[in-house]
């Protein structure tokens, strides 16, 4: 478990919108895997390069296994998060022009 990590997590939450107590924070990743989903892409977003099994390990909510030590499933797991991270930069740019034509659609309706 790294303290500084889990705190630069909990500070990104709370700029999203997260409004408890770090602890609660920290009980939230532990206990609910939507938000640890959530707080993983925020650390995608903002610059966290490895995978969901690492971000785990990084929380302390998951131990470093001989599966997750596998470079070939380090190998499939970056391959994942570089695809991820794609698709996210793909939906972001796609997004103003989807706005753009709903405005315009509703202009002309």
């Amino acid at each position: 478990m790294n303290e500084k990590a889990i705190l630069a997590s909990y500070d990104l939450a709370v700029q999203n919108g997260y409004n408890k107590s770090i602890d609660e924070f920290k009980q939230l990743l532990s206990s609910n895997t939507r938000a640890l989903d959530v707080s993983y892409n925020l650390a995608l977003e903002n610059g966290y390069k490895k995978t969901i099994n690492d971000y785990k390990v990084l929380m302390g909510l998951g131990e470093e296994t001989q599966a997750t030590q596998d470079p070939i499933v380090k190998q499939a797991e970056k391959k994942k998060t570089i695809l991820r991270n794609h698709l996210r930069e793909m939906v972001l740019r796609f997004r103003p022009y989807q706005l753009l034509t709903q405005r315009h659609y509703a202009l002309v309706s």
